[in-house]
C-alpha cells in the first residue's frame, strides 16, 4: 500500500481502480507461477480474463477511475503487483530447491 500511495494520487476512486487492477495481474501471476507448463488453453484463458477485466471496467466506470489507465498506469500496476508476488515466488522456489517434495524428487531420478 505504501508503494501505491509514492506511486499514484491519493484520491479514492484511484485506488480502487488501482487496487482492482493489481489483484487481478496478481492472480494471473498465481496462477502461471502453480502451472508446471503453459499451454494455449491457458493462454487463451489469461487473455478471457483481460476480456473480462475491460469488460469489468466498463461496466463499474461510476466506481473506478477510467480516464486515468494509461500505460504509465500499467506499468505502476505491473510493478506493484510483481513487489506483491515475487517474495512469495521467491520463497516457493527456495523451498522446492531445499525441501523437495516426493513428487519432485521422484521427477528428478526419472530425468537422469
Amino acid at each position: 500500500m505504501v508503494l501505491t500511495f509514492s506511486l499514484f494520487d491519493n484520491s479514492y476512486f484511484h485506488i480502487v481502480t488501482i487496487t482492482f487492477s493489481t489483484l487481478v495481474v496478481a492472480e494471473i501471476l498465481n496462477v502461471y507461477s502453480e502451472l508446471n507448463r503453459i499451454t494455449v488453453v491457458t493462454v487463451l484463458f489469461t487473455l478471457g480474463t483481460l476480456v473480462f477485466y475491460w469488460i469489468a471496467v466498463y461496466f463499474v466506470s461510476d466506481i473506478l477511475d477510467v480516464k486515468t489507465i494509461d500505460v504509465n498506469f500499467g506499468i505502476h500496476i505491473v510493478i506493484i503487483a510483481l513487489v506483491c508476488w515475487l517474495p512469495f515466488w521467491a520463497l516457493k522456489k527456495y523451498s522446492m530447491i531445499t525441501n523437495p517434495d516426493d513428487y519432485q524428487q521422484i521427477m528428478k531420478l526419472v530425468r537422469k
